[in-house]
């Protein structure tokens, strides 16, 4: 299965230039925080994805499906966390329904693997309808985080504006972020 393109729903979260002053995360600090947990949990998807790469029983089959699980909630409740600034706020509440939707979508994958005591069947857990609707989630969840990066790659232009004094500085913050969003 095709990692997320890190959340990634979640990545598309900051996409948006923070407001300034007070106690609201900047852009920046923002988009750091989930490309963290994106990366994060992209590699560790890449890791269990690995498993399947060869012979398997049904016992590496049934803890693939729990260890995958376990590692979207934990991001699902890790994005969850993070604090938006105000201009992203509605975005990242976009985002966290994809993540929970994609969360709830494999928790159906994974029961589905855990109810049979066939390799075979388990192993076909993507090709159920379970996993054909976690696929099309994901696939949603992808096309937020190339979105994102999309946008924190065009702050890039913000540097015209570095030196002028009357631009405000959330309209000169350039954010560097690498979602590592696969297509």
């Amino acid at each position: 299965m095709r990692r997320l393109g890190t959340l990634g729903v979640a990545v598309a979260l900051a996409f948006a230039l923070s407001g300034c002053g007070g106690d609201e995360p900047t852009l920046t600090d923002y988009a750091e925080d989930v490309e963290d947990l994106v990366v994060a949990m992209n590699l560790g998807l890449d890791e269990l994805d690995a498993v399947l790469n060869g012979p398997v029983s049904l016992e590496d089959v049934h803890e693939y499906a729990v260890a995958r699980l376990e590692l979207r909630s934990d991001f699902l409740d890790s994005l969850r966390e993070v604090e938006p600034p105000e201009r992203m706020r509605e975005f990242h509440e976009q985002a966290v329904d994809v993540i929970t939707r994609l969360v709830d979508a494999e928790s159906l994958v994974a029961e589905g693997a855990l109810a049979t005591d066939n390799v075979v069947e388990a192993a076909r857990m993507w090709q159920t309808e379970a996993g054909l609707a976690a696929r099309a989630v994901d696939q949603e969840a992808l096309e937020l985080c190339l979105a994102a990066q999309e946008t924190f790659d065009a702050t890039e232009e913000n540097a015209i504006a570095e030196g002028v004094p009357w631009v405000p500085s959330e309209m000169k913050e350039i954010v560097r972020v690498a979602f590592l969003c696969e297509r």
